[in-house]
């Protein structure tokens, strides 16, 4: 797998041909903070040949892919889908997101961040009517998600920070 770092990939983009961005994100998450021009394909979803195939149409193209992190696996399974696809040229950034904003380099936005609460102090009764569980999971073709009532409970808070 080729890798390039974020250093690197602000110079190609910098240049006369540059590389396509593939940002293979969840779509939230790209909203949240992308690479400018970068488009957003989610490889966890099971239209991502479908929308590849919108995206690009030469395999021989120049691709980068963008993940979250360096932990983050979903730009190397982008690789290996788009390299059982035919495509010939495609790098991986290196440390995803993560690194690039770390670097320094510009990011932009099509979402409002959210505002961050003050967590207040002690012990906190959950109000029951109008607090729930939200749950969602996920695997390479589907998102599942529910809600769990809740009976009775408390939170303790400590400096802002949760506790218990």
């Amino acid at each position: 797998m080729k890798t390039l770092s974020p250093t690197e990939l602000q110079a190609e983009l910098r240049s006369e041909s540059p590389p396509l961005v593939l940002d293979v994100r969840l779509a939230d998450d790209f909203a949240a903070g992308q690479i400018a021009a970068a488009l957003n394909n989610c490889v966890f979803e099971v239209a991502f040949h479908e929308r590849l195939a919108e995206q690009v149409t030469d395999k021989l193209q120049r691709i980068v892919l963008v993940g979250a992190s360096r932990s983050s696996e979903e730009a190397r399974m982008a690789f290996e889908k788009l390299e059982r696809a035919g495509f010939s040229d495609v790098s991986i950034l290196e440390g995803g997101m993560e690194e690039w904003v770390a670097a320094g380099f510009a990011i932009q936005s099509s979402a409002l961040p959210p505002s961050q609460p003050t967590a207040p102090d002690g012990r906190l009764s959950v109000d029951l009517t109008e607090s729930r569980v939200e749950w969602i999971g996920r695997n390479l073709l589907n998102k599942h998600w529910g809600t769990v009532v809740i009976k009775s409970g408390a939170i303790d808070c400590a400096a802002g920070k949760l506790t218990g």
